[in-house]
């Protein structure tokens, strides 16, 4: 018995010199945890309401409720607070500033981070969309009153100055999406021709040169992006793969609905109405598909981190991390390469992606 007790005793002290080493005590931690990789940065309320809209940009998030622009830092302080009455808009992050479209009023103005309006643009056209490309460039889509045949893009630098206003005729826009590759951006529209229906796809360069086009019968093109010399096109259940010049390589068909495509550096990443996630390279071969237990409501990117979202729970595609949320998710916005922000009724979380 005394050589039991002795050994009991022997075995405390041990017990406790070791948790009173902070060496140890980092190897234990280093054993059995790690760092999550979402984790809340901060959280803010807001008073939600139909028509609202949020964005992300460098400082942290913009929201938008048709009388005030609000401006959120990263720990979730209101950073700003503008007057600003409208019910027909546009609003971008433009890297530590924010742009913002009043579509009745035909203008334009450049926020900086503070709530300073250092530019305002007045528009004679009918001004329609803004999109931020890369490298302190932004443009506008416009249409003629009397003619909206007859479109336009005009190209900003960060200043607000013009640099070059492309015409664009007998076509209709679909959309306009940033390349991240070169700066620049990717126009979709279509026109008729003999009674024939066109998509036409140009790729412009950041300062508005053309650099490339091409048109394709039949197609209505919902979407693009541009990585590792290639360009992926999609409609609701089809992809695209073409080359620099925009020249068909490959296609991929799908099953279900497309609800979101994501790059992720050397592949992207599609992922459909039946909740499931593949991932191909940009020549068109698949390499994974994953099935999703829940309703996915959408997909976002931050780095080479894909994040798909439910009603009430984020996650990290090829990771057994989730994050989960109290009230409905309504969006998740991208902030940076490291952060998103999870947008709920009357909430908002600010997170890190790690």
């Amino acid at each position: 018995m005394k050589i039991f007790k002795t050994f009991i005793i022997g075995l405390f002290i041990i017990a406790v010199l070791f948790v009173l080493n902070p060496n140890a005590m980092q190897m234990i931690k280093g054993l059995n945890m790690s760092d999550p990789e979402i984790s809340e940065i901060a959280k803010f309320s807001f008073e939600y309401g139909p028509n609202m809209s949020f964005v992300g940009f460098d400082e942290g998030i913009a929201i938008y409720n048709g009388r005030d622009i609000r401006g959120v830092d990263r720990k979730g302080n209101t950073a700003f607070d503008i007057e600003w009455r409208t019910n027909d808009f546009d609003i971008e992050g433009f890297g530590d500033k924010l742009l913002f479209l009043d579509r009745i009023k035909r203008t334009l103005i450049l926020i900086d981070k503070k709530g300073n309006i250092l530019k305002q643009i007045n528009f004679g056209e009918k001004p329609l969309s803004i999109e931020a490309l890369g490298k302190g460039r932004f443009i506008v889509h416009y249409v003629y009153d009397l003619n909206e045949k007859a479109e336009g893009i005009r190209v900003f630098s960060s200043s607000g100055k013009q640099i070059k206003d492309i015409q664009i005729a007998n076509i209709t826009i679909l959309f306009i999406n940033t390349d991240k590759d070169s700066n620049g951006f990717i126009m979709s529209g279509i026109s008729i021709e003999d009674n024939r229906l066109y998509n036409n796809i140009m790729h412009y360069s950041r300062d508005g040169d053309l650099m490339s086009g091409e048109k394709t019968e039949n197609k209505v093109f919902a979407g693009a992006l541009h990585s590792n010399g290639k360009f992926v096109l999609w409609e609701e259940n089809y992809i695209e793969i073409r080359d620099s010049e925009l020249k068909y390589v490959n296609s991929i068909y799908s099953d279900s609905g497309i609800i979101g495509v994501e790059d992720i550096g050397d592949a992207f990443v599609v992922a459909d109405e039946s909740n499931t996630i593949r991932v191909y390279s940009y020549d068109g071969r698949e390499q994974s598909i994953h099935r999703y237990g829940e309703k996915l409501k959408g997909t976002v990117s931050a780095g080479s981190k894909i994040i798909l979202y439910t009603q009430m729970r984020l996650d990290v595609l090829d990771s057994d991390d989730t994050f989960d949320v109290k009230n409905d998710i309504l969006e998740v916005i991208r902030i940076d390469e490291k952060s998103v922000a999870a947008i709920c009724r009357g909430e908002a979380k600010i997170l890190l992606v790690n």
